[in-house]
């Protein structure tokens, strides 16, 4: 199974903290801060943004269509302090249940 992380993400974003090679999921950042300092190695896509947390998401599903690919997609806010062994247990559980 496929999983995505899209998030809406300023300079403050906790998302470092869920990068893992263990991740049983890729993650999209939709940026609207104003000095990206983040290592984008481990992120499937970036994309600047300026705007309300809302307009931005609009225009990240509506300018690429990569995230088709997924089975799962996920929209969390940038300030949830999480691990990645978290998210792949709620990945897990989303599958599990259907």
């Amino acid at each position: 199974m496929k999983n995505l992380i899209v998030l809406r993400c300023g300079d403050n974003s906790l998302h470092e903290k869920w990068l893992s090679p263990n991740a049983k999921y890729d993650i999209a950042l939709s940026y609207y801060g104003d000095n990206c300092s983040f290592d984008l190695d481990q992120i499937k896509f970036f994309q600047a943004y300026k705007g309300s947390k809302w307009e931005g998401l609009d225009h990240f599903f509506k300018s690429t269509d990569f995230w088709n690919d997924y089975d799962a997609i996920i929209l969390p806010d940038d300030d949830i302090d999480t691990s990645p062994e978290i998210l792949n247990h709620f990945f897990d559980l989303f599958h599990y249940y259907k």
